[in-house]
């Protein structure tokens, strides 16, 4: 219960500090730090590869904190995406009814 313990107390941290500060961050970065944290604390009871993980959270927050969108491109692709979707449809469509079963 590590994990879960760890998310609610830094989540209700943030929304303390943010309440009380006009410094703190409100920002989506922190909630994966919070949850990357957690990660990295709980590694320590559990022999997954949530190391990994939670530091890769971290390097995303840490990322977004300064002002570099890692997640730009994700923007850009679904605004092309979603001119491209009746297609993209079609397509799907196509491919179920003439698949081999």
């Amino acid at each position: 219960m590590i994990l879960p313990g760890i998310v609610l107390f830094g989540l209700s941290i943030h929304f303390h500090l943010s309440s009380i500060f006009l410094w703190w961050p409100n920002h989506w970065g922190v909630y994966t730090c919070i949850v990357g944290l957690a990660f990295i604390l709980s590694s320590r009871k559990r022999k997954q590869d949530s190391l990994l993980f939670g530091i890769v959270l971290i390097v995303f927050s840490l990322l977004s904190f300064a002002s570099i969108n890692p997640f730009s491109w994700l923007y850009e692709a679904y605004a092309f995406l979603s001119s491209l979707w009746p297609i993209i449809l079609i397509g799907a469509g196509l491919f179920l009814l003439f698949k081999r079963k």
